[in-house]
């Protein structure tokens, strides 16, 4: 089989023709369960460097999920952690409260950035999950398949197929076979389109790893599926649906690559292929009920400090490292903390080849 890839891929990819199950079974043999179920890789990781790291002092501006993840990771490892987050902890993935919503005396009712949708495909955001305590379990229990996916597009409701009926005889021409009866049924795509665009999906998901980065690694998605010749339909339930919609991203600026991966990444999730979970996942409460509020109560448990309402002002630097920050808090009053980098084997243990005063970068949402 590993011959077989070097080979095929020198020459732009597998063969069209010869895509069968096999391929594809060797890849979910190689990742037999999701890696969020390495229940004793993941507890031993953190023991292997609390001993060495104990006493190292970490700052981190931003508590949204890449700055609570951070948290989460370094104080398992034994770091100290102080958190400094400017409005409120849990960022654009909190519960926010729908003002004059409340009545009987109740809360007002949760409301949420956007939809909580958990594709089969995320990896990292499960395993951070199964490792907050819930109950009896943790928070990744409260993840739950969703029954049933759908559009709601220009007064249709147009229902998307997870084709697990699929699993047998599988092949290009079969998959966008069922793609396109799938489209077909819930739009009005015109059928050259629709062929058109799934053609370059296959085109894709078959090529190999070369051209995948030489060349869809440099071409936007938009002009991938040469969207701007298409219909308004064809835009905005093909085109955009995978990324404005999906990921908040801009069709032509998104890479082909991140986005036809997640597209062949949702696939084999509804096939039941690879290291994935159920292709459509929800929380079965509020976010801040079933998740960031727990998460927030564990961290604080590892001795994670949250200051909110602190701000970060400027950064301090010398020889190419940050070695301090400036921050307000919450009456405005001019604080100063200076950090010393990491060096040597620490800093590489932490995954962060220094400075110890980490800053939250806003980064794409997929994959989490």
């Amino acid at each position: 089989m590993a011959e077989q890839e070097t080979r095929d891929n020198g020459q732009g990819g597998i063969n069209r023709r010869r895509f069968v199950t096999g391929a594809l079974a060797a890849t979910a043999g190689a990742a037999a369960g999701p890696l969020w179920g390495a229940e004793g890789a993941r507890a031993a990781a953190p023991a292997l460097l609390k001993s060495s790291v104990t006493g190292r002092n970490v700052a981190i501006f931003g508590a949204g999920m890449g700055g609570l993840s951070t948290a989460h990771e370094l104080a398992e490892r034994g770091f100290q952690v102080t958190v400094y987050e400017r409005k409120v902890l849990g960022g654009k993935s909190r519960s926010i409260p729908v003002p004059g919503t409340a009545t009987g005396g109740r809360k007002d009712l949760p409301g949420e950035h956007g939809f909580r949708f958990f594709p089969g495909f995320y990896q990292n955001l499960p395993d951070t999950m199964s490792r907050i305590p819930f109950g009896s379990g943790t928070v990744r229990d409260n993840l739950v398949a969703a029954s049933l996916t759908a559009i709601a597009y220009r007064k249709k409701f147009l229902r998307v197929p997870i084709p697990s009926e699929l699993s047998n005889g599988l092949t290009p021409e079969v998959i966008q076979d069922f793609l396109r009866s799938a489209i077909i049924a819930g739009t009005t795509i015109p059928l050259t389109q629709i062929n058109f665009f799934l053609s370059k999906m296959i085109t894709f998901i078959t090529s190999g790893p070369r051209r995948k980065l030489g060349q869809w690694e440099n071409m936007s998605f938009s002009d991938f599926t040469k969207s701007d010749i298409m219909s308004v339909e064809y835009r905005e339930l093909l085109t955009r649906m995978f990324t404005a919609s999906l990921v908040a991203a801009q069709p032509d600026r998104a890479n082909t690559r991140t986005i036809a991966m997640m597209f062949e990444a949702l696939l084999y999730s509804g096939l039941g292929l690879g290291p994935y979970g159920p292709p459509d996942q929800v929380l079965n409460g509020p976010s801040n009920d079933v998740w960031i509020n727990p998460w927030i109560d564990y961290l604080t448990g590892l001795g994670v400090q949250f200051k909110v309402g602190w701000s970060a002002t400027g950064f301090d630097h010398s020889g190419g490292r940050i070695t301090g920050a400036r921050v307000t808090d919450p009456t405005g009053a001019a604080g100063h903390r200076h950090r010393r980098p990491l060096r040597g084997r620490d800093a590489d243990r932490a995954g962060h080849a220094a400075p110890v005063v980490l800053h939250e970068v806003r980064r794409p949402s997929w994959p989490a």
